[in-house]
């Protein structure tokens, strides 16, 4: 019997994301919601950042990054564009700054132009979608769990945001 890649990828995604606390996904006939972001997650500016199942976000792209990453900060100007052409629709962008402290995060985020939420991760985040090269971008579908991973800078980053989200979907 052949074995489908894509479905064992996705079979395997869901069953970590049903035992993981931290991700917000709800995978295929899951009958429960689990956080994409650890519950108490608020941005560099103290806004707090949930994401409901129910709600008019559908997916969510989390951009892993560091403030002395420099394909992060180009990634990041690249991002931004993205993020304004898709302010209103049912796309999220969050930038997850790791291991740093807030004032480099918003030096950073400032410099790129970000205005995006951007959240302080202390590693909880990053261990839990194995983010430990950067740039990352993981874009996560909320209704169905499935998920997709974008490893180094994207030269077509508008392009690969909209193949990945189509993919998710």
């Amino acid at each position: 019997m052949r074995r489908n890649p894509g479905f064992m990828a996705t079979l395997a995604a869901c069953a970590a994301v049903l035992l993981c606390p931290f991700c917000m996904v709800t995978c295929i006939n899951a009958q429960r919601e689990v956080p994409v972001l650890p519950a108490a997650t608020t941005s560099i500016e103290g806004n707090p950042l949930v994401f409901s199942i129910d709600g008019s976000i559908k997916i969510v792209v989390l951009d892993f990054f560091t403030s002395w990453c420099v394909p992060c900060a180009v990634e990041a100007r690249a991002l931004e564009t993205v993020y304004r052409q898709r302010v209103g629709s049912d796309v999220a962008i969050v930038g997850v700054d790791v291991r740093e402290d807030r004032l480099k995060a918003k030096s950073f985020a400032t410099a790129q132009g970000i205005t995006f939420p951007v959240i302080l991760d202390d590693g909880q985040v990053q261990k839990q979608y194995k983010a430990y090269s950067f740039p990352i971008l993981v874009i996560v579908n909320l209704r169905t769990g499935k998920s997709e991973r974008l490893e180094g800078w994207k030269s077509n980053l508008s392009r690969q945001i909209a193949f990945a989200v189509k993919d998710v979907r």
